[in-house]
């Protein structure tokens, strides 16, 4: 996998976040999944707006699926497939 776009994306996990009925994809290491105070920091909108580097572009990730999926190696295909889904929807 040199040169390839998936590179990037070592020590960390995918998370699919919902939020107003809109899906986003996320990637970061396990300890930004973990929320200690996460009454208070998802209320006062904190948590999302932290967060909001570790977004990932849906086109992007799908373009590189698209070009690079005959040459990622198989047995850590799974690794880039989300690890967790976060529902923030009443």
């Amino acid at each position: 996998m040199m040169n390839s776009y998936f590179n990037k994306f070592q020590d960390g996990i995918f998370v699919i976040i919902k939020l107003d009925n809109k899906p986003s994809i996320y990637f970061g290491e396990n300890s930004w999944w973990l929320l200690d105070d996460w009454e208070n920091e998802i209320l006062n909108n904190k948590y999302l707006q932290e967060i909001e580097p570790l977004k990932i572009e849906f086109e992007s990730i799908y373009n590189a699926f698209k070009t690079e999926y005959s040459n990622l190696n198989k047995s850590t295909y799974n690794n880039f497939l989300p690890s967790l889904y976060i529902d923030f929807d009443p």
